[in-house]
């Protein structure tokens, strides 16, 4: 049994059967064991209970009065503990009808959370706490208010009752789950310039999208969120599932995701201009785990091919596609620079600079043609050709011509770090470049 209290029964179950095939002894092996472990686990939870009780009972009384509760839980977190959720807690607990809760109410309410919560071996300390909750995309001044709520003895650290009356007060139902994160987003985007606004929000979708595909399952969404409250079931998924999942496929693609977290969902028009930004900032976190990880030369190898494939996707003609090392500022192979694909944002640009200013010495960049085509080069293209392209193609979006397929290869060059971390190995270089190109073929013109 993971709780105290399912332990406990489970014991008294054993103890009090009256049939001769059940019946313990002192002597059966593992019944002693069994019964002193449920006590300690009870004995555990009350003095973890009472600690933090005695922090709610300022008076000294006995027992936790609504004006107790309103003072402390109604002050820190005003929007979620209402004077009407006090009320219906002291109503549903309070089996005396005083009014108050007593500690016997008290820890029946608190072993709701107990008795589904993982049993905690040791005390979680501020550093541990604070780095786990940054992992799933929370900030870190919402998450070190978190453990400030939670630590109630002020130990500097957060043990079993201390984290289940935190899940009770602050993460309690799906409303809450949806303002901590509204919030983290928030105090992200305030510590960053306007220039890596895109990249704050990227990163926490990717903190959900644990398996890089793109979307956040089903399944994703109960591990967030039994992380958050081991209370949580089916029916919390698929009730936040329903308020993110604006399109119902059963998925939360980015552009559900950033609607829900910024509290300010966008329209497919309006998202045409926006998902190019987004996507660069996605490509360049990618560009940056790839150089951290050693994998810049699988990862670069695998753009070369994608730029090829960018050019039978709009129609123009690859001149030299060779693949230049970021220092140089002329193609080694036609001495000339011209039209070309950054590796680190994923654009193409033509002249001398990123268009998206990109500091290129660090990653390498392909070259499509050294001089400009004429009538077939796409630096001929006006905006007005380029915004009359089929809504949401990003392949044919301009001045910023993306790599529309590298969508596809940076959800799979993801997959691939995350599954060789988890083996520990390495995958070959041509291999992944020969996967890759499979994963990114356009699957029209």
């Amino acid at each position: 049994p993971k709780g105290f209290m399912a332990a406990e029964k489970a014991a008294a179950a054993t103890g009090g059967a009256t049939n001769s095939t059940a019946t313990p002894t002192s002597d059966t092996p593992g019944s002693s064991a069994s019964a002193s472990g449920a006590a300690s686990n009870r004995e555990a939870a009350e003095e973890g209970a009472r600690k933090i009780f005695s922090s709610l009972d300022r008076d000294n009384s006995g027992a936790v009065s609504f004006a107790e509760l309103e003072a402390t839980l109604g002050a820190i977190l005003p929007s979620t503990w209402t004077e009407a959720k006090i009320r219906r807690l002291i109503s549903e607990y309070d089996t005396n009808g005083d009014g108050e809760l007593n500690f016997e109410e008290f820890f029946e309410w608190l072993t709701q959370a107990l008795d589904s919560a993982p049993a905690v071996k040791r005390a979680v300390s501020r550093r541990s706490f604070i780095q786990h909750k940054l992992k799933t995309g929370i900030s870190y001044k919402a998450a070190s208010d978190l453990f400030d709520l939670g630590d109630v003895d002020a130990s500097a650290s957060i043990d079993s009752a201390e984290d289940a009356f935190l899940s009770l007060v602050a993460m309690s139902d799906t409303k809450d789950v949806t303002e901590l994160y509204r919030r983290s987003a928030a105090e992200n985007l305030s510590r960053h310039p306007d220039s890596h606004r895109r990249e704050t929000l990227v990163r926490m979708f990717m903190s959900w999208d644990r398996d890089g595909t793109g979307q956040i399952s089903c399944d994703e969404l109960g591990v967030i969120l039994r992380d958050i409250n081991p209370r949580f079931g089916d029916e919390e998924v698929g009730a936040l599932l329903k308020n993110m999942d604006a399109d119902r496929n059963g998925y939360v693609d980015f552009r559900e995701f950033i609607g829900w977290v910024t509290d300010a969902p966008t329209s497919v028009g309006m998202w045409v201009t926006e998902e190019l930004g987004y996507a660069v900032a996605f490509h360049r976190i990618i560009a940056e785990e790839c150089r951290n990880t050693f994998r810049q030369e699988m990862f670069e190898a695998s753009l070369h091919q994608t730029a090829k494939a960018w050019t039978e996707l709009v129609g123009m003609r690859m001149e030299c596609h060779t693949l230049n090392p970021g220092t140089n500022l002329v193609c080694k192979k036609c001495k000339k620079r011209h039209a070309w694909a950054c590796h680190f944002c994923g654009c193409i640009s033509f002249g001398d600079s990123c268009v998206n200013d990109c500091d290129t010495s660090s990653y390498a960049w392909t070259c499509i043609s050294g001089f400009c085509q004429k009538k077939k080069c796409l630096c001929k293209k006006t905006t007005k050709h380029w915004n009359q392209a089929e809504s949401g193609d990003l392949g044919k979006l301009s001045p910023v011509i993306f790599l529309r397929t590298l969508r596809d290869l940076s959800h799979f060059v993801e997959r691939e770090l995350r599954s060789n971390q988890a083996r520990g190995d390495d995958n070959d270089v041509e291999a992944a470049i020969q996967q890759s190109k499979a994963a990114i073929r356009p699957s029209t013109r």
